[in-house]
């Protein structure tokens, strides 16, 4: 099986989203329906993200599975034959945590390349570890979204998408023009695809 197939969903689904976005925006300061579709797509932006990142580690230890440099597997005495042994497997080399790892956070998604000794490590760190990493923006906004505290606040602000004086509107966040001169949600939805496939080759 070729891990292509999880780069072309994220894609796929990734440009869904951003439609939902597109057709939400042109009245979002008028519609609360379309401010809503517009929070939730943006936080389904950051699911996409995580499942792939998930999906494409886990599964590349199984040796099912090829990119275009060929097959990918373990390199463990004994690697894990599913999805799920996979994921045992990774949480059994964890001394304080009995969870996955923070699929967003891309020094926790090449650490668990690292546990499972996959053969395509390098690939995965390589690209992981690049910078400017273009959605880190995206996991505040998304935690703002779903968790609207003055930690999540403190982030966004971090990140200087909103100035420290004003007032924090997540649908702005997404719709501003950012340094690439598109909307911010472009950016994330652009950068998720182009790094899935970069992963894959």
């Amino acid at each position: 099986m070729w891990l292509h197939r999880h780069a072309a969903k994220l894609s796929e689904r990734v440009s869904k989203v951003t439609q939902i976005i597109d057709a939400a925006a042109v009245a979002h300061t008028s519609s609360k329906t379309d401010r809503l579709l517009i929070e939730r797509a943006v936080m389904q932006l950051q699911i996409e993200w995580d499942a792939f990142v998930r999906k494409l580690i886990l599964d590349s230890a199984l040796g099912n599975f090829s990119d275009s440099s060929g097959r990918v597997y373990s390199q463990l005495p004994r690697p894990p034959r599913s999805r799920g042994e996979a994921s045992r497997v990774l949480i059994a080399q964890y001394k304080k945590k009995s969870v996955e790892p923070d699929w967003y956070d891309t020094a926790q998604a090449i650490d668990a390349a690292g546990k499972l000794k996959l053969s395509n490590y390098g690939k995965i760190a390589g690209v992981l570890g690049v910078t400017p990493w273009l959605i880190n923006d995206l996991r505040w906004v998304r935690n703002f979204i779903a968790h609207p505290s003055e930690r999540s606040a403190l982030k966004i602000r971090g990140f200087g998408i909103v100035p420290a004086a004003s007032q924090i509107d997540v649908v702005a966040c997404a719709l501003d023009y950012d340094s690439t001169g598109q909307p911010r949600y472009k950016t994330w939805g652009g950068f998720i695809s182009l790094v899935g496939w970069q992963l894959i080759k």
